[in-house]
């Protein structure tokens, strides 16, 4: 099941999105959830009911606009969860995102091979005018410790799972909630497994919050309080993952390359620069002293 949000102000990318759904390889319904007012939900129950290339859509209406974060999604959800029966799992797009031909087969394949309750894909991303490109790709699951780096349209959750631990997206947190989400399925103990295949594409494209994407005060003030929550909570991490927490090349061989990198270039520019030969004279004696002492120091210990 594809539970696909939208505010109604993006029809073109709207009808891509959904058309996504309905190529599927392994068929797929889609649920929209319009969270605007009651013209907007019109506007896209009409776009969807006209809409030949992909019928058989639910349009749901998630009126409350004073409420944010993932409100559209749980409306979403809990309209799976009672009204709807034998959903095997569920994924989410936003309306500026698509998912490949063969995202569902992918998905239900690796559901059932790795008897994983949450895959995980890489994902594509795509600016105007531009090809798509390389967007994030799957790493072991410990680091959500550290960042977000599975994208909302690159996974998919076992519904049965989800039910069970009746878990819901955050509506506290505006940009930082996706992440939140995948924090606390972790932490309930829901196992996840990566696939690296490339599955799903996000577009960067502004989806008419501009001005509070740009406030880096929200934006911190989001992360301190992802930061506080991480600190505050026990994680069940799978035996595989703890293993990899020993390989320091895995989180921090690109930092140290960058560091010794650094220093590198930092000690070859003091050695070039005049106040460190203007000290040369300076240094030998101060070195000649210390040699002189050592060897007093050695001699004494022999005695």
């Amino acid at each position: 099941m594809a539970l696909v949000r939208t505010t109604g102000t993006r029809p073109a990318l709207l009808l891509d999105a959904l058309q996504s759904v309905a190529l599927q390889a392994v068929p797929c319904l889609a649920i929209v959830i319009v969270h605007g007012d009651a013209s907007a939900y019109i506007r896209v129950k009409k776009l969807c009911e006209e809409d030949e290339n992909a019928p058989g859509k639910t349009v749901l209406h998630a009126s409350d606009t004073n409420r944010r974060g993932g409100y559209p999604i749980n409306a979403g959800l809990d309209y799976c969860r009672t009204q709807l029966s034998g959903v095997e799992f569920v994924f989410f797009l936003d309306d500026g995102d698509i998912v490949y031909p063969f995202f569902t087969m992918m998905m239900a394949a690796a559901f059932l091979a790795a008897e994983a309750d949450v895959i995980y894909a890489a994902s594509n991303r795509r600016e105007a005018g531009r090809p798509a490109g390389p967007g994030y790709s799957p790493l072991a699951i410990h680091r959500l410790l550290r960042e977000n780096f599975i994208t909302i349209n690159s996974y998919a959750i076992r519904a049965a799972a989800l039910w069970r631990t009746g878990l819901s997206m955050s509506e506290d947190l505006d940009y930082t909630g996706d992440w939140h989400f995948l924090l606390r399925m972790l932490e309930a103990g829901l196992r996840f497994h990566a696939i690296p295949a490339a599955l799903s594409e996000f577009r960067i494209i502004s989806g008419g919050n501009v001005a509070e994407k740009r406030d880096a005060s929200a934006w911190k003030e989001g992360s301190l309080q992802i930061r506080r929550y991480i600190n505050a909570t026990s994680f069940p991490i799978p035996g595989p993952d703890l293993a990899n927490l020993n390989e320091r090349s895995e989180l921090y061989r690109d930092a140290d390359q960058a560091l010794i990198s650094s220093l590198r270039d930092r000690i070859r520019a003091l050695e070039n620069s005049l106040s460190w030969k203007w000290t040369a004279p300076g240094r030998r004696l101060i070195d000649a002293v210390l040699a002189f002492r050592q060897r007093r120091a050695s001699g004494a210990q022999k005695r």
